[in-house]
């Protein structure tokens, strides 16, 4: 099976204002479902075990890039 895209979005109903109401088709959030989740947990191993690198990596990227 492989992995599908679902927007869901919880309204907030517990709240006075109407602020902060948005509907699902405004301010989707996107959730990742799937059957399998071992090369899901897999990938976040060895991204968190690479975290600082790849963080370096980003930082220098912004540093490397002028402003538009």
């Amino acid at each position: 099976m492989s992995p599908s895209l679902c927007f869901n979005s919880r309204p907030s109903r517990d709240r006075t204002d109407t602020m902060n109401d948005v509907s699902p088709a405004a301010s989707p959030v996107p959730h990742l479902m799937t059957s399998l989740t071992g090369p899901l947990l897999q990938l976040e191993a060895q991204l968190l075990h690479r975290q600082v690198a790849i963080e370096g990596w980003f930082r220098d990227q912004f540093r490397a890039t002028q402003a538009p």
